[in-house]
């Protein structure tokens, strides 16, 4: 299962233009996929056990500029 996750989540990659931000997509999704609630942001940071100044960089990622959403639409993502 960890494989497939990760081979989509791959592909996904060339959608951002900094690693930093390639890595919050991944600890969001993966926190989308295990929290037990649907709390937002916190129930993801508390989930995955993460520190709570986390939960501001997590908040961020939503308005970052180094992603476009029309780029997810090239790699398989309907929005």
């Amino acid at each position: 299962m960890y494989k497939l996750i990760d081979s989509i989540l791959t592909k996904f990659k060339p959608c951002f233009k900094r690693e930093a931000t390639f890595q919050t997509f991944v600890v969001l999704v993966i926190g989308m996929l295990l929290r037990k609630d649907t709390q937002g942001i916190s129930s993801i940071v508390s989930t995955l056990r993460l520190k709570s100044k986390f939960y501001f960089n997590l908040i961020h990622f939503f308005r970052s500029k180094a992603y476009e959403i029309k780029d997810f639409k090239k790699h398989g993502l309907r929005v």
